[in-house]
């Protein structure tokens, strides 16, 4: 008997688990038992390990990242996992309580791939979140040519070749085609569209975006950095010398103002999701946390005159049309600001830890902070613009590919093709998709069958 590994079930998590099992039963032309990761105490030499790391090094932000034990990278998936608290941030003590309990529960991962006596019967594995802790099993099956199938932004339902060895960040990573492949892939049109209306992306649907007012105050600025969401998904596509965006925010505003220049620091739209769903009882954790620490943020620098923070969701298309591509500078860490400052010609600094190879010629990256100082002392005429052929590029792989969030094979459409859902997979939304599913078993089975043909193979 071999068998096929999940890491969560219920909530959409067994639809997928389901395709993915049946997409390597075709594959390997075997029947395959499904088995759930089993709870184990770490063992002794890790206890031994991390108490020596702990004593010897500290375990502070900057030296856990490079955290090791034998084959496992712990400390690249600990911090994500550590900062999705709140309180983290703020104090030493949640900090250090944090690691702990993630440690601990790295530990039992790493009991369970070293010891159960199931793992060398796994075929495969449908691994939810692989940018936490679960990313321990994605190196390590990786490692043992076992399929790993996966979904995380940019990509929707997909599996890893199991012959070439991917870190889980590579995997994620959009790569870059040769020439011949973008050809008539897409009209210049519906490349417009979709940019210039951010609400035609499901996850962009219950954004609430409030009017511009004052429009002709942000004209005086120098500079305007994006802030992202502190607490979801910090490290997803590597690291560049930052723990996580709150550390890259804080620095990147100081380095500024040491060289007396005018800031806006503009909210990232979901900052202000829980507000629309209070009502109802059933906040998001991650958004209101995220404005709860930009809040932080704020007080921190409410004495600053030359620093200007937008605390409201505004839609940045309409924002990008009151700035000058001459003289502002825009930063981001990552995302798709990236690609709707470039179609309006600005000159952006961002970083290579990107959902794209920094082959897409579209912002100005660093990969380290010795490269990001240097990219924030250049003045703007010695940054270079976006390169127009890649941003097409890039555009048709984030939005319009098979297997992207809109694309014709990707999880999305065949949710609104088999169930009628075209929502995205928010927590507001979460009680209508179980109930679909609950109630059409047929549409449900179909759904899976479709999803099982429709996986995504990354190279």
């Amino acid at each position: 008997m071999y068998y096929f590994l999940t890491t969560r079930l219920g909530y959409t998590y067994d639809v997928f688990t389901e395709a993915c099992k049946k997409n390597l039963e075709n594959k390997l032309k075997i029947n395959l038992k499904l088995i759930l990761i089993e709870n184990k105490m770490p063992s002794f030499s890790f206890i031994f390990f991390i108490f020596k790391s702990l004593v010897l090094f500290k375990l502070s932000k900057s030296n856990l990242i490079n955290l090791k034990y034998k084959q496992f990278r712990v400390g690249r998936f600990i911090i994500p996992s550590i900062f999705q608290n709140y309180d983290s941030y703020f104090s030493i003590f949640s900090y250090y309580l944090g690691l702990l309990k993630k440690i601990y529960h790295a530990g039992k991962i790493i009991k369970f791939l070293e010891e159960s006596k199931n793992i060398k019967k796994i075929k495969g594995a449908y691994i939810d979140h692989g940018i936490y802790l679960n990313g321990l099993i994605i190196d390590y099956f990786l490692q043992k040519k076992k399929f790993i199938y996966s979904d995380n932004y940019p990509r929707t339902l997909f599996v890893i070749n199991p012959n070439k060895y991917l870190k889980y960040e590579d995997a994620l990573r959009i790569k870059k085609k040769n020439n011949s492949f973008y050809k008539k892939k897409l009209s210049k049109n519906l490349k417009k569209n979709i940019v210039l209306n951010p609400k035609s992306l499901p996850w962009m649907k219950t954004v609430n975006f409030k009017k511009i007012k004052n429009k002709s105050i942000y004209k005086n600025y120098d500079y305007i950095i994006y802030a992202h969401s502190f607490t979801d998904a910090q490290l997803t596509f590597g690291y560049d010398g930052f723990s996580n965006v709150y550390e890259w925010l804080n620095f990147t505003i100081n380095f500024l103002r040491k060289k007396n220049k005018k800031i806006i620091v503009k909210a990232h739209p979901n900052f202000f999701d829980h507000k629309s769903i209070i009502k109802k009882k059933n906040i998001n954790p991650l958004t209101y946390n995220d404005s709860l620490i930009y809040n932080e943020i704020i007080k921190k620098y409410k004495n600053d005159a030359k620093i200007l923070f937008i605390n409201e969701s505004l839609n940045n298309i309409e924002f990008l049309k009151l700035l000058d591509n001459k003289k502002h500078i825009l930063i981001t860490h990552h995302g798709t600001a990236i690609i709707e400052t470039a179609y309006f010609r600005f000159k952006t600094i961002s970083s290579a830890a990107a959902p794209w190879d920094k082959d897409f010629r579209v912002s100005n990256s660093f990969s380290n902070i010795k490269k990001y100082k240097y990219l924030l002392n250049q003045n703007i005429n010695n940054l270079k613009l976006p390169n127009l052929s890649d941003l097409n590029k890039l555009i048709y792989e984030v939005y319009f590919s098979d297997f992207s969030m809109l694309g014709k094979k990707s999880y999305y459409f065949f949710y609104k093709k088999n169930i009628n859902f075209n929502k995205s997979f928010s927590l507001q939304n979460r009680p209508k998709l179980i109930n679909k599913l609950k109630k059409n078993k047929l549409k449900k089975s179909k759904l899976i069958l479709d999803l099982s043909k429709n996986i995504e193979i990354v190279n």
